[in-house]
């Protein structure tokens, strides 16, 4: 089993818990735009791309605690994965000792 993907996964979402953070300690921070860390699958499904777009407005609190909530889920889901894929591998090698 393959974990880059998943590996990949939790880097995007250290990047767009990072920039959730930049916002939310900007947000009175005169004349600040937001920005955004948009992800998008790499080909052939090998994981995740991230990059940061800004916006034309400023933090909006509400989105922010959203997108951390969800960005953290996304983050404990793919670090399972690891964890399993990681735990397999060992009983896949023990069977063979």
């Amino acid at each position: 089993m393959n974990i880059d993907a998943s590996i990949s996964a939790m880097r995007a979402a250290d990047t767009r818990l990072a920039v959730s953070a930049n916002n939310i300690a900007n947000m009175f921070t005169p004349d600040f735009k937001a920005s955004r860390a948009i992800t998008r699958e790499q080909a052939a499904g090998f994981g995740v791309d991230v990059y940061t777009v800004a916006t034309d407005h400023g933090t909006d609190l509400g989105e922010e605690i959203v997108d951390q909530s969800l960005t953290s889920n996304y983050a404990r889901a793919n670090g399972v994965v690891i964890k399993t894929s990681k735990e397999n591998f060992g009983t896949l090698l023990n069977m063979f000792a």
